[in-house]
């Protein structure tokens, strides 16, 4: 059942001949149980960390947060973190403990962490350790908090958001004392910073059942992401379609990609529409591109607010700038399309406007074969003709010097023959399109 990495079994061995305990704890451990395989390790011991640090002595050691037990230990190239067994005082700004104090028993230890699933601990001789029910929840699908659910999420209100990412990843449900005491202690995630918050979206929203989670507990996502008011919180029936859009995205989560660019977007593209029909009601901005100038402003907002790198920002905002766009299932208009998107994102638009589909009335469900067609044929122009810009033209700027073009006027000239290749007017070929030109087409 556990096929641990062999650096992880050396670390533990290595301890043991030094004669500390030492188990795989939390996530390792429920990964193994989930079956899934670990991407990281990390390791529980009464060493304290300066014992720690002598035991390994003959690698490279990090003091990754030293003052609260914790040293990465790099073993042939795999990170493990290695915490001394500790218990956590106060929690006074909702994030991290005031102070910790290492204590000799694993049981106290356990005991500390969020939910029972990350509570365990396994050593090869000794097996598992699970005193809380860890496997149990495990076997029944079950998120619950380890102790006084009240006080896990008072201690770092981080834990209501990793609840849910656990409950999308592992298709999990929350306990009930768990789940009643979420939602008294909501309002708690408005004091963590916007990085964490953004890591367990991004974890949360590429998970199987994304889309179930939203639709439970939208109201929870909406401390973090306001904008979830606006599809979740409207019950007058005027705006009947508010409704209908949260689902329509739920359902489009579960069908997209587990992409995280790909899983915004779609999560995003239509946040505004009850924005917008509140405002064409009151006869502001009904036209459609003014609608779309604020799907993509408050796509760019939100995104900014969660403080996004700017490079992943600028690829979600972009997709859901242009998923409205029309694509024609015809070759010219899929070949120029390839060259104004780029390939990857032609894909990705595609991708976000199959899973919207599913998300909508049965009759739109028939789409899927026309983007069935126009992915087809996008390939197949890839395949037969590549993907063409500028600089794969058969022509170059010296040939059209030698044409009698001077400065601006080559690049403007190359820009035309580009157009024409794209539009099937003239083959990518040398002698066709200096012709070409030569007669005037271009």
């Amino acid at each position: 059942m556990f096929q641990v990495a062999e650096q992880a079994k050396r670390a533990l061995e290595k301890l043991d001949e030094a004669g500390y305990e030492a188990y795989l704890v939390g996530g390792c451990v429920r990964d193994f149980l989930t079956g899934k395989t670990p991407h990281d390790y990390d390791l529980a011991t009464n060493a304290r960390p300066e014992e720690v640090k002598e035991v390994f002595s003959f690698c490279r050691v990090i003091n990754t947060g030293i003052r609260h037990g914790t040293v990465t230990v790099v073993l042939e190239g795999l990170p493990i973190q290695v915490t001394t067994y500790r218990r956590e005082g106060t929690y006074s700004d909702s994030r991290r403990p005031d102070s910790v104090e290492f204590v000799g028993s694993l049981e106290e230890d356990l005991g500390r962490r969020d939910f029972t699933i990350n509570a365990m601990a396994w050593n090869p001789q000794r097996g598992l350790v699970d005193l809380f029910g860890g496997r149990r929840d495990i076997d029944q699908g079950i998120i619950r908090c380890v102790g006084d659910p009240d006080t896990r999420f008072q201690e770092d209100a981080l834990r209501m958001l990793r609840a849910l990412r656990f409950a999308s990843n592992l298709r999990f449900a929350l306990e009930p004392d768990t789940e009643e005491a979420l939602y008294r202690r909501k309002e708690g995630i408005l004091q963590v910073a916007p990085e964490r918050i953004t890591t367990e979206l991004n974890q949360m929203i590429c998970g199987q059942a994304a889309g179930a989670v939203l639709l439970q507990y939208v109201e929870i996502l909406a401390v973090a992401i306001p904008e979830l008011f606006w599809i979740w919180a409207a019950t007058d029936e005027e705006f009947c379609l508010v409704h209908d859009t949260l689902t329509q995205t739920a359902v489009a989560l579960d069908r997209a990609h587990s992409d995280r660019v790909i899983r915004w977007a779609v999560l995003l593209h239509n946040m505004d529409q009850p924005a917008c029909q509140i405002t064409s009601r009151e006869g502001e901005g009904s036209a459609p591109i003014e609608a779309s100038k604020m799907k993509v402003e408050l796509a760019d907002a939100i995104l900014r607010r969660l403080r996004f790198d700017k490079a992943t920002r600028e690829r979600i905002v972009n997709l859901v700038s242009i998923c409205d766009n029309t694509i024609s299932n015809d070759r010219k208009s899929i070949r120029r399309s390839l060259y104004q998107l780029t390939p990857e994102v032609f894909f990705q638009m595609l991708e976000v406007r199959r899973a919207e589909t599913m998300g909508q009335a049965a009759n739109y469900h028939g789409l899927q074969a026309e983007y069935d067609q126009i992915e087809t044929l996008a390939r197949q122009i890839l395949e037969e003709e590549g993907y063409l810009t500028l600089h794969d033209l058969a022509v170059t700027g010296t040939d059209l010097i030698s044409q009698g073009y001077h400065g601006a006027e080559i690049g403007l000239r190359l820009a035309q023959i580009l157009d024409a290749v794209l539009d099937g007017k003239v083959a990518n070929e040398k002698e066709a399109l200096l012709n070409f030109e030569e007669e005037g087409n271009v």
